[in-house]
């Protein structure tokens, strides 16, 4: 299902991505890269496996159905929001998988949030277990260099399942919002669905 015109898009498959390749980092990155201030489309569905993707100020991001983001061995995580803003991910019930696998050294959250501003994401599920003692949260809401807060949030829909600690953490954030998100299954401690707690005075 993909109900869009290609031309207005820039297009992952175009910078190589491709469900089959062992590892999709390089051209995921590109792909989000070329698209910053723009819409970047996941035409081809199917499961990219990649390392962190840290997508750019300024994008809109859309999955076609049937699209999955899983993390590679000691990929860290799957998506970074680190200092960027004005940011839409419309995945249509798609997945974020953050599962560590076997070996892993690496541990984080699966979709991370540091010191950004108007974040939305749109019916994404995102899953994730670990397989060593690292502690990880589904999406994780925190603080930036100089104590920086996130700033307006959105989650929207979708799920946060399975998740080593939280399904949620808010630990930095300004006006943060959690709608219609299940959220269930989190294991490990405090194995919550969405803890909120201010890292520094005033957030």
């Amino acid at each position: 299902d993909c109900p869009f015109f290609f031309f207005s898009y820039v297009l992952t498959s175009t910078y190589g991505a491709d469900p089959s390749s062992p590892d999709n980092t390089t051209a995921l990155q590109n792909a989000l890269n070329a698209a910053e201030g723009k819409t970047l489309l996941f035409d081809i569905p199917g499961n990219y496996v990649t390392g962190q993707l840290k997508p750019k100020s300024n994008t809109v991001i859309e999955f076609t159905t049937g699209v999955t983001l899983t993390k590679k061995l000691n990929g860290v995580r799957v998506m970074y929001f680190d200092r960027v803003q004005d940011i839409t991910l419309n995945a249509r019930n798609g997945f974020a998988v953050g599962d560590d696998l076997p070996g892993t050294t690496a541990f984080s959250s699966t979709m991370q949030y540091e010191a950004a501003k108007r974040i939305t994401i749109n019916d994404l599920n995102v899953v994730g277990s670990a397989a060593g003692g690292g502690g990880k949260d589904g999406h994780y809401i925190g603080l930036g260099p100089g104590n920086t807060p996130c700033e307006d949030i959105h989650i929207n829909g979708g799920s946060a399942k399975y998740c080593k600690r939280l399904g949620g953490a808010v630990t930095g954030g300004l006006r943060t919002r959690i709608n219609g998100v299940e959220l269930a299954y989190n294991t490990g401690a405090p194995g919550a669905g969405v803890d909120v707690e201010a890292n520094v005075d005033g957030v």
